[in-house]
């Protein structure tokens, strides 16, 4: 609740990872879900009008994902990544490509984003970035969030 709290007064958006019921409960603005959480048309009824983001790692699960309820795509991971055990293999800058050239959700790359590559992503045609350690483990928080808004 303290986050939930801390986007509102920074007026961000606030979605949660992979648990649903915890989404639902704190009423989040939106949740995010990967290709072994819950399938987009089986969300709850609380999530219609809600964000509803969706990881994809390839053309091959873009295609074999129901997106009717999805309202933006995290494509990745782009690099390699070991802010999360189940990520899978790194789908390089080309991978990234393939799927947003595929799609006309919006996308944001996800996956090993670092202020020394994020722009490959961008000139990828990614819409967005995501990120974990890029923030967590810079030694200066609000001069890389800097560098990664340019």
């Amino acid at each position: 609740m303290e986050i939930k709290s801390l986007c509102r007064q920074y007026e961000v958006t606030f979605i949660i990872n992979d648990d649903v019921k915890l989404a639902e409960e704190i009423e989040a603005d939106g949740i995010h879900i990967g290709q072994d959480d819950m399938e987009p048309d089986m969300l709850p009824d609380y999530f219609n009008d809600k964000i509803i983001g969706l990881s994809v790692g390839s053309v091959k699960e873009l295609e074999a994902s129901s997106l009717d309820r999805v309202s933006y795509l995290g494509i990745g991971p782009v690099f390699s990544t070991l802010s999360k055990d189940d990520a899978g293999d790194a789908i390089g800058t080309n991978g990234l490509k393939q799927v947003v050239n595929r799609t006309k959700l919006p996308t944001a790359a996800i996956g090993g984003i670092t202020e020394q590559n994020y722009k490959s992503c961008l000139e990828n045609n990614a819409d967005g970035i995501c990120v974990i350690s890029a923030i967590t483990k810079s030694d200066n928080i609000e001069q890389t969030v800097t560098a990664l808004l340019q």
